[in-house]
């Protein structure tokens, strides 16, 4: 009777949904219990259990679990349940064989696949699923265990139901040990480790990822939800069709289908350059999903990286998704610690996939990944102008611009990659609203927006400066003021001079701007640099080379590595104030630490000319430097002390429209205070807060004091004849 209670496998020549295989699976493996059952049936000694009910489970509800009244002349199993079993078994392969052919996904067959189970694998997998699925199989395993507490299948009912004999036995414990696919990534290890009971007794469960995957839930799993992603990127997007015609030939994308070879891809660039958009588009090439993990999330996350790299695994092979490895820079390679758990990753992964993705803003040196691995790299940049002005136009088009938007200037004035050339739109748009401007994208709106950008970080070497000033907040001779507004002209049209002219081939190094401002203290060298800045709508950085420097040999360059380092990802200008405390110690050689400081100033050198942005250095010694160093500068502006008429417009132009002021003698100050504008900038502002203290207009006695103040600090006489209407109450 048995042969006929199970029925058989559907008429059907391949499985329209997965849990029409799971069922025959089940009525499979419901068979092969029933014969178990029969088996250990007649191996022990019948007793009356009626007054034991509920302490044990009897034959009669056995019967019941499998459908069938209990008659033990016609339901002792016989020779056709093995014959039926085999006859369910072969229509099962026929029907998976024409459901693969139809492109249709069994997740047990993907599962057995994937993670290349044997069939005593296999068979525990479903003898696990089987409970998750239908009580029933609690009683049967229970009955079949001979304890009333052990619904749960263990190791010793799976080798009673798939091993044939002790040989057997002993072989597939391996597949229970730590490092097997099994108990890794399918079985629930916290079930095996926590029970104190003979390892053949415990109890086996799946992992729950695994049960809901099998049930037809392709969510990603929960735990990496807070840095992984499935399939994130836009399809077919247009503005990057320039990269499917740089992808790799078509022979390395059979060879990648075909498993010929295992793949590392290495994308590194700048942010937004279309190395995840290349990425995505080599897994649409190859048939594959894409699963994207974000490094410096993970890092930061707290979770223990073995774990999170074990549940990547695991997922990218039940998606059958190329893992891509966002933010790659940040693993600290060389840590041993990650590096062992990197590199163990990887060397799992090349049994079961044949294709990972690697992104990172810089070059990564891979190791020994390299003796498992084909590795292709490529490196992403910044598009050049006409690109540039394209993604400008683009990613323009949903926003309205006032006529000072000009889309050719923006892409001369900034290298932006086409990922950051959206995020300042965006950002852009934001401020225009918060600004009251209509929703129209205005050019302040856009250099705003540019600055906010900035992600630098200097610590304690570098402070951010809010640019302020402009052009009329300045007084300087007039050759002076060509000449920065000559760097301002240089800094905007370079770009068409490297890159459309060609001059970028033929000086491939020094393509930055390397200033030399010198001139003593307040006569306008950090307002020149901020002026600058504003003028091109770049972020500026005041780096105080008195904090860079170091007394340890070699600790000065690291500071200087920092410092380009996160400089040359946001294209800022560096403003190097107080560049005395570096080059004034080349003056006099005396010992070793003096010699050094020739090195120091040299490193400094190849890092300005290596940096395609702006670098000021700011000094009051420029008598003392060599011809050599001149040389490598572009610009050299010295910054002369303020002779009469520049102090006089310097103070014409101090007060602003608000102040109040009682007949200013503005002639008299700028014949007798011979001071530079910073401290002109001092005496003005005193004077003004003893004018406002006193509710007064600011008078020459306000302004007089102040300056004796001004001179005092500055450790000069204060001598100054007055006329009679200014020496008031001094």
């Amino acid at each position: 009777m048995g042969a006929q209670l199970f029925g058989g496998v559907g008429e059907e020549t391949f499985y329209k949904h997965p849990s029409e295989h799971i069922e025959d699976i089940l009525k499979s493996f419901m068979l092969r219990l029933y014969i178990e059952f029969h088996r250990f049936r007649f191996e022990n000694t019948e007793s009356p259990f009626e007054s034991l009910k509920g302490l044990v489970i009897t034959e009669e509800e056995i019967f019941q679990a499998f459908s069938c009244g209990k008659n033990r002349e016609e339901d002792r199993s016989s020779e056709a349940d093995l014959v039926k079993l085999l006859d369910f078994q072969k229509q099962i392969d026929a029907r998976e064989k024409a459901s693969r052919e139809k492109g249709i996904r069994l997740p047990l067959v993907h599962l057995s696949e994937v993670f290349k189970l044997s069939s005593f694998e296999f068979s525990c997998v479903v003898l696990c699923l089987a409970v998750e699925l239908d009580l029933k199989f609690e009683k049967i395993y229970a009955y079949l265990q001979d304890d009333v507490t052990r619904k749960s299948p263990t190791l010793w009912l799976a080798t009673r139901l798939f091993c044939r004999n002790f040989e057997e036995e002993l072989a597939v414990r391996q597949y229970f040990s730590p490092d097997s696919a099994l108990s890794k990534y399918i079985l629930n290890a916290e079930e095996l480790s926590k029970s104190s009971l003979p390892f053949i007794m415990k109890p086996l469960k799946l992992n729950e990822r695994i049960v809901d995957f099998l049930t037809g839930n392709n969510r990603l799993d929960h735990f990496l939800k807070p840095f992984a992603c499935l399939n994130p990127y836009a399809k077919n997007n247009n503005l990057y069709k320039e990269y499917e015609n740089s992808l790799f030939e078509e022979q390395i994308l059979l060879d990648v289908k075909n498993s010929a070879n295992p793949f590392l891809l290495h994308f590194y660039g700048s942010e937004g350059a279309g190395k995840t958009f290349e990425a995505q588009l080599f897994c649409e090439k190859i048939g594959k999903n894409i699963l994207v993990i974000d490094i410096m999330k993970v890092l930061n996350s707290g979770q223990a990286l073995k774990e999170v790299l074990d549940r990547i695994l695991c997922e990218s092979l039940l998606h059958g998704a190329v893992p891509c490895f966002y933010n790659f820079h940040f693993l600290n390679l060389q840590d041993i610690t990650q590096r062992c758990i990197v590199t163990e990753f990887f060397e799992s992964f090349l049994e079961h996939g044949n294709a990972a993705i690697l992104l990172s803003e810089t070059r990564v040196d891979l190791g020994e990944l390299k003796d498992h691995w084909v590795i292709l790299e490529k490196a992403f940049n910044i598009p050049p102008i006409e690109e540039r002005r394209e993604f400008w136009e683009a990613f323009g088009r949903k926003y309205e611009f006032k006529p000072d938007v000009n889309m050719h200037e923006l892409s001369l004035r900034f290298k932006l990659t086409p990922g950051q050339i959206k995020k300042v739109l965006r950002e852009a748009y934001s401020i225009s609203i918060s600004g009251g401007v209509g929703g129209k994208v205005t050019l302040d709106s856009i250099l705003e927006a540019y600055r906010r950008a900035s992600k630098i970080n200097l610590g304690s070497i570098g402070q951010k400066v809010e640019p302020s000033y402009n052009w009329k907040d300045i007084v300087l001779p007039e050759d002076l003021m060509q000449q920065l507004s000559d760097i301002c002209n240089f800094a905007k049209n370079k770009a068409v001079v490297f890159e459309k002219w060609g001059f970028g081939k033929k000086h491939p190094r020094g393509k930055g701007l390397n200033i030399l401002f010198s001139g003593g203290p307040g006569t306008g060298k950090t307002m020149a640099a901020e002026i600058i800045a504003n003028k091109l709508g770049l972020e500026m950085y005041k780096i105080d080379l008195s904090q860079v420097v170091s007394k340890y040999i070699g600790e000065t360059e690291k500071n200087f590595y920092k410092i380009f380092e996160e400089a040359k990802r946001e294209g800022v200008i560096l403003f190097f104030d107080e560049a005395d405390a570096l080059f004034g110690r080349r003056s006099e050689i005396k010992d070793s630490h003096d010699r050094y400081a020739n090195i120091e100033v040299a490193y400094l050198l190849q890092k300005m000319e290596e940096y395609e942005g702006i670098s000021i250095l700011a000094t009051n010694l420029s008598k003392s430097m060599d011809e050599a160093f001149i040389r490598r500068m572009s610009y050299c502006v010295d910054f002369p002390f303020p002779d009469y008429a520049l102090r006089k417009r310097i103070w014409n132009g101090s007060f602003p429209e608000n102040a109040f002021l009682d007949e200013i003698d503005f002639d008299f100050l700028a014949k007798e205070i011979k001071l530079a504008g910073g401290n002109i900038k001092n005496i003005v502002l005193a004077a003004s807060v003893a004018a406002v203290s006193e509710k007064s207009p600011v008078k020459m006695k306000h302004i007089l004091y102040a300056a004796k103040r001004e001179y005092q600090k500055a450790g000069i006489r204060f001598d100054i004849d007055f006329p009679p209407e200014g020496r008031g109450s001094l």
